[in-house]
């Protein structure tokens, strides 16, 4: 693919508002997001995101544009380097001269040479070990590359190995297990250290060995070990796992590229759990559809080797939604005392908030609140309580009762102006800077983006009205009607003073951060006698007040 070409796919494929909710905490707001710009300082949210458009605009500062844009602007890399590095996590094919860099040459032909060699090592008693007693077929073994590293191997000596590969098929590491019982007392499990082609943060067992089950199930599995995924894999069932590090959200990004289904298959001890509950709430986060399976204190390895294939089977044909299985684990956990219900309900807060679709959690806000016969309304307070923005509500009644609005004469004269001369807002993108309440924030801003595009607008008819509206909160909707239908008409000459009113407020506001700022000056210059800023500071302060002034 050109490289024009690549450019216009990864923008197609990019979302936008995950990439920049990253570094800036965004707010859904209709179909805009809204955020505090990272290019300056402010303090109301001027800087919108549009996810459908492709692009950014900062209405305080006037800084814009698309995902490379705003990656150069935060990072500071180059152009070329940004579009490489999206092509390559979208998976997008560029012209040769623009290819991410490949693994070091001369450090994977070692490893390469690493794995033939264990390989060529996996007889006698090792191999019997995996066919016999863990009941692998020798041709599976093979296919995923075991050996065994002889006396004189150094860190890996007397085991078995198990070759660890990139998503291209490249060996990037090992993990390597004892095998009988002479070396009881010695650690379980080794793995190669991290190197410049082999970070543990990014990288999963069984990910490559996986993709083509991934791609016709559409779905993976996360275990906890070597040979559960090895397990699942015999199986026909695609599984990967960390190497002996905790999940990360490189981890989960890398998953996202091939799936947005995942299973989660943790050991039932305390420690499984607590893994369990802390990978959910990372898929949720990222999107993910999670499942659960539940061995009953058995892992994938152990039910192979006791030869329950058609189990296994069926266990992971019907997993169990993950969320419903925490919320039923909670419950459990309550039952006892009214501080063990707390504590149990508390526990589930971040697994209700963690979804960035607000739709979902309120779903399962709804069941949890069936499940332990608790108020709705108060759990889902809780949860917005926990996390802004992690639930939007669409009852009018529940909206006004939980977050109402409440407009000043000043606000609501500023919404008449707007209404009857919209163009007077033009180039004034500074007026959100006045602190507006959050709905008329929204009206403003989406004002601004149309003015952006039809700059001689003079009138707002049905079709700019259903655009301006769009999405907004219904109590807002019949504020606006009834300015609409029972307020006098308002000449230009006054709305040019309103609005004359509103940016004056924002430099009286200007001016009074900047007195406090150098009054402090004036403070530490006086206590430290430092007689050139105290009179420095003097004089910007009497420039301030004339400016003011005039």
């Amino acid at each position: 693919m050109k490289l024009e070409e690549a450019i216009q796919e990864i923008k197609r494929q990019t979302d936008l508002a995950q990439i920049i909710g990253l570094t800036v905490k965004l707010k859904k707001q209709g179909n805009h997001y809204l955020g505090l710009c990272p290019f300056h300082s402010e303090k109301t949210p001027s800087f919108n995101v549009r996810p459908d458009k492709g692009y950014f605009k900062c209405f305080g500062c006037g800084a814009g544009g698309d995902v490379f844009e705003f990656l150069q602007k935060t990072t500071g890399q180059l152009f070329i380097d940004i579009v490489k590095s999206l092509a390559a996590e979208q998976q997008i094919k560029i012209d040769s001269n623009f290819r991410p860099r490949p693994v070091n040459s001369a450090v994977s032909k070692s490893l390469t040479q690493q794995q033939e060699s264990y390989k060529n090592q996996l007889v006698g008693k090792p191999l019997e070990y995996l066919v016999q007693q863990r009941a692998y077929p020798k041709e599976f073994l093979e296919k995923l590359g075991l050996g065994f590293a002889g006396i004189q191997s150094g860190l890996f000596s007397q085991r078995i190995t198990i070759p660890i590969r990139n998503t291209r098929g490249q060996v990037v590491g090992f993990g390597a297990r004892i095998w009988n019982e002479s070396q009881a007392g010695k650690p379980k499990y080794i793995n190669s250290p991290a190197s410049e082609i082999y970070d543990k943060s990014r990288t999963l067992y069984g990910l490559y060995e996986s993709l083509p089950l991934i791609k016709k199930q559409k779905r993976v599995v996360l275990v906890e070990g070597y040979f559960d995924v090895m397990a699942l894999l015999v199986n026909d069932i695609p599984a990967a796992a960390p190497c002996g590090t905790s999940l990360t959200e490189s981890h989960i990004d890398l998953l996202k590229k091939y799936t947005n289904r995942v299973l989660l298959c943790f050991d039932q001890d305390q420690a499984g759990k607590s893994a369990h509950e802390k990978a959910l709430i990372l898929f949720l986060t990222k999107g993910f559809r999670v499942e659960t399976v539940e061995l009953k204190d058995k892992d994938p390895d152990a039910l192979w080797q006791k030869g329950e294939k058609e189990a296994l089977k069926r266990l992971f044909d019907k997993p169990k939604d993950a969320i419903e299985i925490s919320i039923q684990n909670a419950f459990e956990s309550s039952l006892g005392g009214m501080q063990k219900r707390i504590t149990a309900i508390q526990s589930l807060l971040p697994t209700l908030a963690a979804s960035p679709e607000p739709l979902v959690n309120r779903q399962y806000i709804r069941l949890a609140a069936q499940v332990f016969n608790e108020d709705e309304s108060l759990l889902l307070k809780s949860v917005r309580n926990y996390r802004p923005g992690s639930i939007e509500i669409t009852r009018p009644e529940l909206l006004e009762k939980e977050n109402p609005i409440l407009w000043s004469d000043s606000e609501k004269l500023l919404l008449r102006t707007l209404l009857a001369h919209p163009a007077i807002l033009q180039n004034k993108a500074i007026i959100l800077e006045t602190g507006l309440n959050s709905q008329l924030t929204l009206f403003v801003s989406n004002l601004l983006d149309l003015l952006e595009r039809e700059p001689n607008l003079q009138q707002l008819g049905q079709n700019e009205l259903k655009e301006l509206t769009d999405n907004t909160e219904p109590s807002f909707i019949r504020h606006l009607s009834e300015i609409s239908q029972n307020s006098p008409e308002i000449s230009f000459e006054q709305s040019n003073l309103i609005i004359d009113g509103w940016l004056k407020q924002i430099e009286r506001k200007k001016l009074q951060a900047k007195l406090q700022e150098e009054q402090k000056e004036l403070l530490k210059a006086t206590q430290e006698g430092d007689l050139e800023r105290i009179h420095r500071s003097l004089q910007n302060q009497s420039g301030a007040l004339k400016k003011g002034w005039a």
